[in-house]
């Protein structure tokens, strides 16, 4: 229920900021940083990714095939 209540809060917030945004601000300013956002969040998964991988799956390299 907590995570149905949150997820709820979350999508108002971002449909009021959006609405604020299209009547208040500068639409394309806000897309532009929503894409730069998004382009910085997908190169950091990478090394993050291969972290994960080599700490989980690998065991710091100790895994025996």
């Amino acid at each position: 229920m907590l995570a149905i209540t949150l997820y709820f809060a979350m999508v108002c917030m971002l449909t009021i900021g959006l609405l604020h945004q299209v009547k208040d601000g500068k639409p394309l300013t806000g897309l532009i940083e929503f894409v730069i956002a998004l382009a910085i969040d997908q190169v950091k998964s990478i090394p993050v990714q291969l972290i994960l991988w080599y700490v989980v799956v690998r065991r710091c390299g100790k895994f025996e095939t």
